[in-house]
């Protein structure tokens, strides 16, 4: 191993034993459900390459015959390497002060829960069952041991923090985690025959050791007490399995009569249960045979996946194609005949014996990627961290791109599959919980003889990738995330048409304006668009007009792309499988084409908008409100530092903080500048800073919170014309070798706390006119009864009583601290107060202190924006037509395009999705943040300090967890070896430790941090 491997071990020895901890990535550990390899599908599908017989095969055979059959762990959320995964699993606080980025993770509300849902009435607002309830029947899989899944029904939540209780058709009870729960039939038997059994029961939580392991526990619950129970799980189970043996056939045969010959195809356990059983045309499919079906489905590995972060909620199955599973199989058959052949070499059974055909593809390729591995090496060192090292070669951005290509080596059709088998393991994870095919790729690691002190695990595999020349070096593996479905990925040929037949829509996309008739111009009236310099699309504007009297009507203009093209139209179709536009530092995923952004709907000077309008007094209490669709002629673009300059807010903004590694960047200078603005238009953007200011403080005397993480800005440079990097997929055709690296700017603030109200004009302005629009719109159509998606905040049913937490703990050590909330505290009391909830009923935002709220204000960049828009623009056509204000509710609702139970479906899968993109996004920056950091320290590319001060802002998740962490200098998520560990005091959350840089491990996205001293801890 070359010199960095070798100098990291030598600093400390059991960091390569930390990096080798099994890693199993949140992004994609919820591929697949549980597997049974003793009833696997996939072997009984016919190869062309049929594998031999004979050989090692045959002696595994005869063992497990004699031994027993292999079992399987089945693969959960926590099954984590934990050190690797503290800063990524914590969930970022929504980032409700930036609605430019739909950041809304885990908003909280405030204490006073006097408006809120609780559990006595979640059935209205959780119709989908997103919070287990008592007397639900859930199927218990246990990832750490070898114990069968097995039924029970869920009692209650205890302990702090909330564990869930079960008791299971055993007889027995077990404490777990909801989230792991992958199956669930609501309301199998009623709370009145759960309550008799609590008496039983411990009242408090377990310990985090047997936390969602496979012991139960006997605590003498009465035969008598739990019989129902047991009972009635008895006869689910029984009934169950019944269906299955009555249809054994189909089961079994499932995925050949569901799987499209070459296609990705996706299906929810009931329509594909109605589709293998058929169901009775006016009832719904039984819980019974859709849990026939989820067995057989799990059966049958690779061949079928699905989502472990949403699944129970969405029941959403990737059923993989024919074609896909064929090559696994085939490439499985490749393997194990070069095994077969390599067992027979080794015992000299034959000294004519050759390599069978099967076998050579893999011989070939084993010799070809060692020849590639040595000529990456004379390029670039080989590390530890899940990345190669840098560039021996640089470029200078400002007279050529800074990475640049060499093609090598041509792959043949067989080296490709194994390729894509490679990739599949460690882009992937599509082969997690797995273990016959798992297996396998480590021996061609092993092979190459290039990885002798590796642990041969995804990490390896994707450096491998990497070194022969399919991946790039900066290569970030979460857009390989089959679940995110991004056109580009080539997962779904499907959704490749689909994106194809968009684009081609712009030659003439013959967009008619249905609003045409209702259109107001807003002539000369200012309309001020406060965005980026690199913004790719601007959604919103704003203005002002003197109301008299001291009052002030504000109108935020949005872009109106869907009066152009209604819900079936291929750009909707792309919107709602796109869901969002998703952000990361190297690129965007656009939701709507850029010709349809730049060309029609993006703001500017003569461009259609829907107006949302408010009259707010003096105080920022809204008057009246209105909303209409129009034209914008006057369009001023400012950026937001020019903003704050204009207004007179700039002087007091915090400085940023910028790491560069790669060389100097580009010199751009600002368009977006307050240079042009007449003096008239800067005293109405100082109105509408002050009225914004106002709204804020509406909101905070409502109960509203305030909070900016001060997520880093990142850009990633190829070239000087733009940022961003240019389309990389993975090399298949010929070796890839990358010469240079990428420019990456790490822009940010120094730490602050999260719960401050903002400083600067898109802080205030921006923010408060946003949620003003977004307020107007969900207020506007509940007063007609016009069905939305609305969000709001509920107790959650694990409520761990946060108002007592609030009034004891919080409000104290606030007061004590000059008024601001202690931020570790802060965050322990949004973690256990609600949750934020999407419905079709108006609901109450505490978190934003706002009594309605539905996202209104970005319809370019996500689709729960047009659905509200097509809501409203069909409402303004009836309403004019019968000139009067409308009840939309009852037969009225016919004249929308969605009625309120197509709404709840959406609804139902719009938030998981709105979840994984999030996660997404936020991977896709600490991918980047830990490669500057892999630069900067491993080969100074920049100077960072020599040590660093690390505020923990959280207790860990268990014990023996590492920290969360946050770098004050530079707002960096990061993690923090238990200073235990070096002899040192005990970390606390609210503690502030001096530490320096351990590692940076670029395949988990952490930067390690080792503690030197304690610097100061909260003594609250």
């Amino acid at each position: 191993m070359l010199s960095l491997r070798s100098d990291v071990v030598r600093r400390r020895p059991d960091l390569a034993k930390q990096l080798d901890r099994p890693y199993i990535d949140p992004v994609h550990s919820s591929d697949l459900p549980a597997y049974d390899p003793a009833v696997q599908s996939l072997d009984r599908l016919e190869s062309s390459d049929a594998p031999r017989t004979g050989g090692i095969r045959e002696q595994l055979r005869k063992w497990h015959q004699e031994n027993g059959h292999l079992h399987t762990e089945i693969v959960d959320d926590f099954d984590v390497d934990t050190s690797g995964e503290q800063t990524n699993n914590f969930t970022r606080l929504g980032d409700v002060d930036n609605f430019r980025r739909p950041d809304e993770d885990r908003q909280n509300q405030h204490d006073d829960s006097s408006n809120l849902i609780t559990p006595g009435n979640l059935e209205d607002w959780d119709p989908h069952h997103r919070f287990l309830r008592q007397g639900d029947l859930v199927l218990l899989d246990f990832p750490r041991s070898e114990r069968e899944p097995i039924l029970a029904i869920f009692v209650r939540r205890v302990g702090r923090p909330a564990q869930s209780q079960f008791y299971t058709v055993h007889g027995k009870w077990v404490h777990g985690v909801e989230r792991n729960i992958q199956h669930a039939v609501p309301d199998l038997v009623s709370p009145a025959q759960v309550e008799p059994i609590i008496s039983y029961l411990p009242d408090e939580g377990i310990t985090e050791e047997l936390l969602d392991k496979a012991q139960m526990f006997d605590l003498s619950v009465p035969r008598d007490v739990s019989a129902p129970l047991i009972t009635r799980m008895l006869d689910f189970q029984r009934t169950s399995e019944e269906i299955y043996r009555q249809n054994a056939a189909v089961l079994d045969g499932a995925h050949q009569s569901l799987a499209h010959p070459t296609d990705l195809k996706f299906g929810t356990l009931d329509l594909i249960a109605s589709r293998l059983l058929g169901k009775d045309k006016d009832e719904p499919i039984s819980q019974e045979k859709i849990f026939a079906v989820r067995k057989a489905l799990s059966r049958g590995g690779f061949a079928f996946g699905h989502d472990r972060r949403s699944h129970r909620i969405t029941g959403f199955v990737q059923i993989r194609s024919k074609e896909q599973v064929a090559n696994v199989e085939k490439v499985r058959n490749w393997l194990r005949a070069w095994q077969d052949d390599l067992a027979i070499f080794a015992a000299g059974e034959s000294s004519s014996h050759q390599f069978s055909k099967q076998a050579q593809h893999v011989v070939n390729f084993i010799h070809k990627a060692k020849m590639l591995i040595q000529q990456s090496r004379q390029r670039r060192e080989v590390t530890i961290f899940g990345r190669v090292g840098i560039s021996k070669t640089r470029f200078d951005i400002n007279k050529e791109d800074v990475v640049q290509y060499e093609f090598t080596e041509e792959f043949d059709d067989s080296d490709r599959e194994l390729i894509k088998f490679f990739e599949a393991w460690s882009c992937s994870g599509l082969f997690l919980g797995l273990p016959r095919i798992e297996a396998l790729p480590p021996l061609v690691l092993q092979a190459t003889g290039m990885y002798e002190d590796e642990k041969l695990d995804p990490r390896t595999a994707f450096v491998f990738l990497q070194e022969i020349g399919v991946l790039t070096p900066h290569e970030n593996r979460v857009r390989f995330d089959s679940h995110l479905l991004l056109p580009s990925s080539q997962h779904s040929k499907p959704l490749e048409q689909l994106m194809t037949k968009v684009m081609s829509l712009g030659e003439s996309p013959g967009f008619v304006d249905s609003m045409a008739h209702l259109r107001k111009d807003w002539g000369d009236l200012p309309v001020f668009c406060i965005d980026g310099e690199g913004a790719h699309e601007i959604d919103d504007g704003v203005s002002v007009e003197d109301a008299g009297e001291g009052e002030h009507w504000v109108h935020v203009h949005i872009a109106n792309p869907t009066a152009f093209f209604d819900h079936d139209n291929p750009l909707a179709k792309m919107a709602r499988h796109m869901t969002e536009t998703i952000y990361m530092p190297e690129r965007a995923f656009v939701m709507l084409p850029r010709w349809s952004t730049r060309k029609h709907f993006s703001l500017q000077a003569n461009r259609p908008v829907l107006t949302f309008s408010a009259r707010l007094n003096s105080k920022g209490e809204t008057m009246e409100q209105k909303v209409q669709s129009g034209f914008v002629r006057n369009v001023k673009f400012i950026n937001p530092a020019e903003a704050a300059r204009v207004v007179g807010v700039a002087a007091g903004l915090q400085p940023d903080v910028v790491i560069t590694v790669g060389g100097d960047l580009p010199v751009r200078k600002p368009k977006k500048t307050g240079n042009s603005l007449l003096e008239h238009e800067i005293e109405m953007l100082k109105t509408l800073q002050v009225l914004a200011e106002k709204r804020q403080t509406q909101r905070r005397l409502a109960g509203g919170l305030f909070l900016d993480s001060n997520r880093p800005e990142i850009n990633v440079w190829h070239n000087q014309r733009r940022s961003g990097l240019p389309w990389e997929h993975p090399s298949r055709v010929r070796a890839r070798h990358v010469v240079g690296d990428p420019i990456i700017e790490y822009r940010t603030k120094a730490l602050t706390s999260w719960f401050s109200s903002g400083e600067g004009v898109s802080d205030i302005l921006v923010r408060e006119h946003m949620l003003l629009a977004c307020e107007i719109g969900a207020s506007w159509c509940a007063e007609r009864g016009i069905p939305i998606i609305n969000r709001g905040t509920i107790v959650s049913p694990d409520i761990n009583d946060a108002k007592r937490f609030y009034d004891e703990v919080l409000a104290p050590a606030t007061e004590k601290n000059n008024g601001e909330a202690p931020m570790h505290l802060a965050i322990e009391y949004l973690a256990n107060s609600g949750s934020t909830v999407l419905t079709t009923k108006p609901l109450h935002h505490r978190v934003l202190g706002i009594p309605h709220y539905s996202k209104a204000t970005s319809p370019l960049r996500r689709y729960g924006d047009m659905l509200l828009h097509w809501q409203i623009e069909a409402a303004l056509r009836e309403e004019a037509k019968a000139g009067t204000q409308l009840d939309f509710r009852g037969k009225n609702q016919s004249l929308l395009p969605f009625s309120e139970s197509a709404l709840s479906m959406i609804a139902k899968g719009l938030q998981p999705r709105e979840s994984m993109i999030r996660r997404a996004t936020t991977y896709a920056e600490e991918h980047w943040q830990a490669n500057t950091f892999f630069r900067a320290h491993n080969y100074k590319e920049f100077e960072l300090p020599a040590t660093m001060n690390a505020y923990v802002h959280m207790q860990p998740a268990t014990l023996k967890s590492d920290f969360a962490v946050i770098i004050k200098e530079f707002s960096l998520m990061a993690t923090m070896t238990r200073p235990q560990e070096y002899g040192l005091a005990e970390a606390k959350a609210g503690d502030t430790w001096e530490c320096e840089i351990e590692t940076v491990d670029c395949f988990t996205r952490r930067v390690l941090f080792k503690p030197v001293r304690l610097v100061d801890r909260w003594e609250g």
